[in-house]
């Protein structure tokens, strides 16, 4: 009976003597698409990484451009501890479809690990949306320079005759001509005629 009374304090004493720590617990690693569903540009934020590590991000197995790169998560004791932002654009020549984005990392614990996500490609009709209202007019710009003159136009029909004009002032008198000297010439001869045919006339009286 006296053993029995020790069992309780060997158990108390057992329990004080385990070692003491503090269990840390790691969240799991989720990726985020926004959007789920388009033809661009495509942003990635994931948590749940080691603080501090790189990552990569592939499309259907394949590595993308990333902005940034490299991808580094978040460091120690900081708002961002092992997550990371990022944004990767659709490669040129996918198709629409579903795809595979897979985030490659390192966990908390150390060991690698991998999230993958599915991205759905719309086609261009099907991501068009709704044409939106006009937006206000902008300001008047700087007027541009002159351009060449162009071709000439064809010429156009006759106008109607305009209105006879004022008369204008009388102008000098012209210069004698030829025909003036000739009449003179001819009335000269004339009397040269008249005069020999009276001398003739007195001489034969």
């Amino acid at each position: 009976m006296k053993r029995l009374k020790y069992i309780p304090l060997a158990l108390l004493l057992a329990i004080l003597l385990l070692p003491s720590g503090t269990v840390t617990v790691y969240a799991q690693a989720a990726i985020t698409l926004d959007p789920e569903s388009g033809v661009g540009a495509i942003i990635i934020q994931e948590s749940g990484f080691m603080p501090d590590s790189p990552v990569d991000i592939s499309w259907d197995g394949a590595p993308v451009p990333t902005v940034p790169s490299p991808i580094v998560t978040g460091p120690f004791e900081s708002a961002l501890e092992g997550t990371f932002v990022a944004v990767i654009t659709v490669p040129t020549n996918a198709v629409p479809g579903s795809y595979e984005i897979t985030v490659s990392g390192t966990a908390p614990t150390e060991e690698p690990v991998s999230e993958t996500v599915i991205f759905t490609l719309l086609s261009i009709e099907d991501s068009a949306g709704a044409a939106g209202a006009a937006g206000p007019r902008g300001v008047k710009g700087d007027p541009g320079e002159e351009g060449s003159p162009g071709p000439a136009g064809a010429q156009g029909p006759a106008g109607p005759q305009g209105p006879a004009g004022p008369e204008g002032p009388e102008g000098p008198p012209g210069a004698t001509g030829e025909v003036t000297v000739m009449f003179m010439s001819g009335i000269v001869l004339g009397l040269i005629a008249i005069l020999l045919g009276l001398f003739n006339l007195v001489r034969r009286l």
